[in-house]
């Protein structure tokens, strides 16, 4: 017969797995509740919880404002380049100088420019899970309204959004905050699905709304945050206290303060400007205190913690902490390589679903307006091929990068036009100048040529290598004569 007192544990170990799955059992025996519900009808409950905790981190935690912005950083930084991809040359630059012009204040507040308002859109992703953004028509400019996740409800759907039988989104809710700073319900506006650019990371096909994609770590900010006050505190209690006075039989301070007698502050403790000096008695000694605060392995830990708040994001405890004195270059490398991947997937987010819908919007209506007119000849498919150019890949050793980069190109393993992508250039512009720069250097080294006498490599003038064998211009320009001779002479014996 079983004990009652061992029988669960018992059992657990009896339990045959050919028929299920241990783990099930042991969530169960942990407590585990099933519940079957889809994915918005989670999010129904605990998204604004969540939303209001990560504003209020965001506000509050300086590590969790850091970690937000340090992906803002490495992901946007200065901005996103757009490079035209059409198959006519000028009608691209035609394109990215329009492009540039409306993206001076894309927004209809004129509170952002194109650079500030990628960062928003991102911030706004990471804090909640998602971003919107109202497409305005003409009379405003065709520009965007930026809209805050919380806007997105109504009294009667406090989801906000509508979607037919496939899921699909219908329409939006935008409600607008009133002069408190409060949603006002009947204000409430019902808009278009093809008017509303939404950016979300949804958790599960059946979602509908976004989640802080920082929310599984949320815990864990808040005891580093605890950790990091608590450790301050015993800092600045200890950095009170220099000396310790030990003496063997102690029934009285000796040094100023609370039951202190006259006998000992007169003969035994002198006050000076600069210390305090006391005279011990025999079997007294003074002992320094031993200012251990922050503990020995604080640091490890808190790259410990720093690394589990990181995850989430894909990313590695030395970019979030800003701390690489514990690594080696191979380490190093390794770090900024993962995490710069996890850049590009957040990137990638970014650009397909705001910036490419946006850049077609507007295309568009440029378009059908006359604002553009479309060359005959153009490739109808390519009017909208583009993309966008993000910030320099983080480098470590810059030397050992370039060399590498030089050495996949002449091995055929990139091409220079993506190389110069890589590094947010475009193509084009940077043959261009290029171009410019050779040929003004070479206009410089005939004219000091011309002007002193003196040949000086034109390759001085626009950084590249100068050969070891370099002639004049003078020499250069003979041989090509005698070439030229050499063959019109050829020409003649085969004409012969």
């Amino acid at each position: 017969m079983i004990n009652d007192n061992n029988s669960f544990d018992l059992l657990s170990r009896m339990i045959p797995t050919g028929y299920g799955y241990n783990s099930a059992f042991q969530a169960v025996k942990e407590g585990f509740m099933r519940i079957e519900a889809s994915g918005s009808q989670f999010e129904k409950y605990d998204r604004p919880t969540l939303v209001s905790k990560s504003r209020e981190l965001y506000r509050n935690s300086s590590i969790y404002a850091g970690v937000i912005n340090k992906v803002v950083q490495y992901v946007v930084d200065r901005g996103l380049t757009l490079q035209a991809l059409t198959n006519i040359d000028f009608f691209n630059k035609i394109l990215e100088n329009k492009w540039y012009k409306y993206f001076q204040h894309p927004e209809i507040t004129n509170t952002y420019n194109g650079t500030s308002l990628t960062q928003a859109i991102l911030r706004e992703y990471l804090l909640t899970g998602e971003a919107f953004l109202l497409l305005l028509d003409k009379s405003n400019g065709y520009k965007v309204q930026l809209i805050e996740a919380e806007q997105i409800t109504s009294s009667d759907n406090r989801v906000g959004i509508t979607v037919d039988e496939n899921g699909k989104a219908i329409s939006y809710f935008v409600t607008p905050y009133d002069t408190t700073g409060n949603l006002d319900f009947t204000k409430t506006k019902e808009y278009a699905a093809e008017s509303i650019v939404h950016l979300r990371k949804l958790d599960r096909p059946s979602s509908l709304r976004g989640m802080p994609l920082l929310q599984s770590a949320f815990s864990i900010i808040t005891k580093i945050e605890s950790v990091c006050k608590n450790e301050i505190a015993a800092m600045e209690v200890q950095s009170c206290f220099s000396m310790a006075v030990t003496r063997d039989k102690a029934n009285s301070p000796i040094l100023p303060g609370a039951n202190r007698t006259a006998t000992d502050e007169m003969t035994r403790v002198t006050q000076i400007n600069q210390a305090t000096i006391v005279h011990c008695n025999p079997g007294e000694s003074v002992t320094p205190i031993n200012r251990n605060i922050p503990s020995v392995n604080f640091r490890e830990a808190i790259n410990v913690f720093m690394n589990h708040l990181a995850t989430p994001l894909g990313l590695c405890s030395e970019i979030v902490s800003n701390d690489w004195t514990s690594s080696n270059f191979s380490q190093s490398k390794v770090a900024i390589n993962s995490s710069y991947n996890s850049f590009r997937i957040i990137q990638d987010v970014i650009v397909s679903f705001a910036l490419d819908i946006l850049y077609e919007y507007v295309v568009t209506m440029w378009i059908k307006d006359g604002e553009i007119t479309l060359p005959d000849y153009i490739d109808q498919a390519t009017v909208f091929n583009h993309q966008f150019l993000g910030p320099m890949y983080p480098s470590i050793d810059q030397l050992k990068d370039t060399q590498a980069q030089t050495q996949q190109i002449e091995m055929g393993l990139t091409t220079y036009g993506d190389s110069l992508n890589q590094n947010s250039k475009d193509y084009e512009d940077t043959i261009a100048k290029r171009k410019r720069e050779i040929t003004n250097a070479i206009a410089i080294s005939k004219q000091i040529e011309t002007d002193t006498k003196v040949y000086v490599p034109y390759q001085v003038f626009c950084g590249l290598p100068i050969p070891t064998d370099s002639k004049s211009l003078e020499e250069v320009d003979d041989e090509l004569d005698d070439s030229e001779d050499d063959n019109a002479n050829n020409n003649l014996s085969l004409a012969a």
